[in-house]
């Protein structure tokens, strides 16, 4: 099983509690689940003061992951409704200054960047219609999601979605880097933060908007991980458990098991495993 499996779907909100979990583990993932989502009211004050400067991810974060839910309005920029650009400038604007309300004006903002190298915070282009013209934007979170405002489709508004995803994948123009006023922080060292990811919740610290250090993820599907990150995926010592009980605790490269661990299945005592691509290829008791 991948350590970082990605659900293939047309975009919706994210859900946590999936089919088949027993209720006794559904009302352990919900308690979960509401204890991540209490932060994400934006308490942040846009000042220009040092000390209550916003950084960007703040702005990504916190203040756009507040907008998720809020219903689609087209030429709209708050919560009572949003496009695809009135997003982005809802997002950005109080970092940037003034800048373009509509996709192709924010697509002359900052520099080009090829897609294999996209990073959060930056902005992703499509063209959903016939043509090859800019027809939606997109903001990156990292790890393989968007947050953006959707026209059509189940549900409307602002939402997220897998880049990898076949219509998104498919659809894509360009990427583009802004270019962000001097002085401007990535995050406040040391700050935990809530992020929801297409493939579920991180919480912990971020370097340059990826998670770094000690944090936890919370599946979708209702396993989790609690141990270092490193660019955003598991990295260093960790332990993996699925939502039928059982439990890996060893090292893991670049979100991989890997080397000596102790596996737990769900039925039968604890094992001694040597993982290589994330399969066990050598298991003895513990």
């Amino acid at each position: 099983m991948p350590l970082l499996p990605f659900e293939q779907a047309k975009p919706r909100k994210p859900s946590f509690i999936d089919e088949g979990v027993s209720f006794k583990a559904k009302r352990l993932w919900f308690i979960i689940f509401v204890f991540l989502m209490l932060p994400l009211t934006p308490s942040f004050s846009l000042s220009t003061t040092q000390a209550d400067a916003p950084t960007l991810a703040d702005a990504l974060f916190v203040r756009g992951v507040s907008y998720l839910g809020s219903p689609y309005l087209l030429g709209g920029r708050n919560q009572s409704g949003f496009d695809c650009s009135g997003l982005v400038w809802a997002v950005f604007h109080k970092l940037l200054g003034p800048m373009p309300t509509g996709a192709e004006g924010q697509a002359r903002l900052g520099h080009k960047i090829p897609l294999s190298q996209v990073q959060p915070g930056d902005l992703i282009f499509f063209a959903t219609g016939r043509s090859q013209q800019i027809s939606h934007v997109a903001l990156y979170l990292g790890n393989d999601t968007l947050l953006h405002a959707v026209s059509e489709g189940w549900p409307r508004g602002v939402v997220l979605s897998s880049l990898s995803e076949h219509y998104w994948k498919t659809r894509v123009l360009f990427a583009r880097r802004l270019s962000w006023p001097q002085g401007t922080t990535w995050e406040t060292p040391g700050k935990i933060y809530r992020i929801p990811y297409v493939k579920g919740w991180y919480q912990g610290p971020l370097l340059n908007g990826l998670p770094e250090g000690k944090g936890f993820l919370l599946f979708r599907n209702g396993d989790t991980f609690v141990g270092s990150f490193h660019s955003g995926l598991p990295q260093g010592e960790g332990v993996y458990h699925w939502r039928n009980g059982a439990w890996f605790k060893g090292r893991f490269e670049s979100g991989i098991r890997t080397g000596e661990g102790v596996y737990q299945p769900c039925h039968g005592p604890p094992v001694r495993a040597f993982w290589s691509n994330d399969q066990p290829q050598k298991v003895e008791q513990a």
